[in-house]
């Protein structure tokens, strides 16, 4: 039972850090849009923002049972 019980809290930290990672990539987005004057350089830091992000992601494990 208490490893069930540990399981299931090590998701929900790791559920809760990816929408905080969302979050924060979605702030930084539109700080980046308003931001910077040029079209390269928002398509510059909006990429960035967004390919860490998704890396990140990919590094937080995640059971997929749950």
């Amino acid at each position: 039972m208490g490893n069930k019980f540990k399981d299931k809290v090590c998701f929900t930290i790791a559920n809760t850090l990816i929408h905080l990672l969302g979050s924060i990539c979605l702030v930084l987005c539109v700080y980046f849009f308003f931001h910077f004057d040029t079209i390269m350089e928002r398509v510059l830091y909006i990429s960035g923002t967004i390919i860490v992000s998704i890396a990140l992601t990919y590094i937080i494990p995640i059971d997929k049972n749950h």
